[in-house]
């Protein structure tokens, strides 16, 4: 006879904080992790998946921009990544440390503790997570 422990069983219970998580696709396809506060923000706009020809996913938005007449002169891309960065951090501190890297090499991985700022240099070391190289002191 097999045992089935009870729902309520303390020893079963899991009592860590939910990893929320927004969607991106015709479909749903694609899901990445954020904090909660970032959460409830940024699930007011439409995120599209845009996929690197490494295979890396990014969630972006595009938006319109009009100038003073009104009229339509052009569109800018908005990744999420950076916007978490950006709304946590501010703007870059320096021109050199302006690239927004997840430090474990998980792009769908958009929690503010996975993302800081760096160089050019240490993004491409990081390539594939910080576990694959030393890394290099901010």
């Amino acid at each position: 006879m097999l045992l089935v422990p009870h729902p309520l069983d303390p020893n079963f219970l899991d009592f860590s904080p939910p990893q929320l998580r927004m969607y991106a696709g015709a479909n749903a396809d694609y899901e990445c992790l954020v904090d909660e506060d970032d959460y409830h923000h940024f699930t007011k706009w439409l995120w599209l998946p845009k996929v690197s020809p490494c295979g890396k996913v990014y969630f972006k938005r595009s938006y319109s921009v009009y100038d003073l007449v009104g009229q339509r002169s052009g569109s800018t891309t908005l990744y999420l990544h950076i916007e978490i960065l950006t709304r946590s951090e501010g703007p870059p501190p320096t021109r050199t440390r302006c690239i927004a890297d997840h430090f474990n090499g998980n792009s769908l991985d958009n929690r503010r503790c996975n993302l800081r700022r760096v160089s050019k240099r240490t993004n491409n070391r990081n390539r594939f997570g910080s576990h694959f190289y030393q890394r290099e002191l901010l």
